[in-house]
């Protein structure tokens, strides 16, 4: 079984210039259960950059390679089909070397994009999408999670995308706020 990650994310040519932040991890995730399910699956995750910043995300990455076989290379890839018997072929790259492996199954990591109706509940709560058409905060570093909109707060995907741990904190977050300005508002 073959991931490949970033396919239509971390591309200007297509309008998704950001990486997505999730799949990384959600392929790692779906590799060691593939394995944990039939102890035969290989896995082999194609990945521009590895995503595994947060806490405890590198140990698991490692964890997967280490108990699960999980194999990563660092390359784009497209597909192609085996005309012999219709199996996909990853074709990638190697230390500049053009490389093929033909597999049972590929999975495709697509991009995150926001729902075509956000634009409209943005216009709706009086606050402002960003250029990739999520909901925009009023400030990214400052103000991360709080909007233009005083009382109107974003978590979660809303905002971009968000892996799970991260989506609770910033929903932890958005309460926090709205209970503070409940409290200020004498509630």
């Amino acid at each position: 079984m073959a991931f490949i990650q970033c396919v239509g994310s971390r591309n200007p040519q297509v309008g998704h210039p950001y990486c997505c932040s999730v799949c990384c991890m959600h392929s790692t995730k779906e590799s060691m259960l593939a394995r944990e399910h039939y102890d035969d699956i290989e896995s082999t995750i194609f990945y521009k950059d590895m995503r595994a910043c947060a806490k405890g995300f590198y140990e698991y990455v490692e964890r997967a390679k280490r108990d699960y076989g999980v194999r990563y290379i660092n390359s784009d890839a497209t597909v192609q089909e085996n005309p012999d018997n219709h199996n996909p072929v990853v074709v990638f790259d190697v230390g500049g070397r053009q490389q093929s492996e033909e597999f049972d199954l590929v999975v495709l990591a697509t991009t995150l994009v926001p729902k075509k109706e956000t634009a409209e509940l943005a216009k709706l709560l009086g606050i402002k999408v960003d250029e990739f058409g999520f909901l925009e905060s009023a400030d990214r570093i400052l103000g991360p999670g709080r909007t233009v909109k005083p009382g109107v707060y974003l978590a979660g995907y809303a905002a971009g995308p968000a892996d799970i741990p991260e989506s609770v904190a910033q929903g932890s977050s958005a309460a926090a706020k709205a209970v503070e300005a409940i409290a200020q508002a004498g509630g």
